[in-house]
Order: C-alpha cells, then structure tokens, then sequence
C-alpha cells in the first residue's frame, strides 16, 4: 500500500485513497462455540476470510464449561490452528505480554492484538474474586469461639 499523507504540496486524493484502503480490507473471523471448532474447515474455505481468532471465554460459556483454562478449551484452540495452517490463513491472538509472543509465536500465530485494557480489566477481576474467595476460606476456617 502507498501511504497517501496530505500536506500542502499533495493534497488528499479521496477516490485513490478509497481504491487503496478497499484492496487492503482484511476480513477478520472469530471461533467462539464447539460447533465452530467441529466446522472449522468450511469456515476457512469461506471466500475472502484472511484471519480467525479463538475465543477462550465465550467458547467456555458455549460449551458449558466452569473455566477459560480448562483442557477442552486448549485442544479446541489447537484444532482451530492447525486447520488454519492448512488452509493458509493466519491466526490471531490477543495479548499484553512479550512472553506470550514468544510462546505463541512458534506454534504458528502470526498476528496480536493488543487489546491490554480488556486483558488488564479481566486480569483485575479475576484476581479480586481469587481474593475474595481465599478470605472467604478463611474465615470460614475461624472457629466461632475465637
């Protein structure tokens, strides 16, 4: 793509930069539910998809399953990766960390999305209920005489 920067020798050629910007459109997909995974294949043989993410949370709830780290989900993940190397799409994955980049990056990810206040909001949540749910414990552990 040719950057079109407007300044005051090169004025902005709209029509030019709507031909550029439509032959640069990506079309982004996101697999969130089992029926998905199961049908993976046909999804990426849909004309014109270019990336697919997974969806850790909303696949969970789909699935009926109490956790976003749960086996399942990963080998899930993994089905949803390995159809789109076959297919020659590329796979994208959201994160705040080099670390995940480095992790993922070998598996076959290509692109990251760095949406960090969704996954410091989430890692904040997260984190309070943990909280919460060892103080709980351990006030239930205080006996009532004490």
């Amino acid at each position: 793509m040719v950057a079109i920067v407007p300044n005051e020798q090169t004025p902005l050629d709209v029509m030019e930069l709507v031909r550029e910007a439509n032959g640069e459109t990506m079309i982004w997909g996101i697999i969130e539910t089992p029926r998905a995974v199961e049908n993976i294949d046909e999804i990426l043989a849909v004309d014109g998809i270019d990336i697919v993410g997974f969806g850790h949370q909303d696949y969970a709830l789909s699935a009926g399953l109490k956790s976003d780290d749960d086996p399942q989900i990963v080998e899930a993940r993994e089905r949803v990766l390995a159809a789109v190397k076959r297919a020659g799409k590329l796979m994208w994955w959201n994160t705040d960390t080099p670390h995940s980049v480095l992790e993922q990056g070998p598996k076959g990810v290509q692109v990251y999305c760095l949406s960090v206040e969704t996954i410091h909001i989430d890692r904040m949540f997260r984190t309070i209920v943990n909280q919460a749910r060892e103080y709980e414990r351990q006030l239930s552990t205080v006996s009532v005489g004490q």
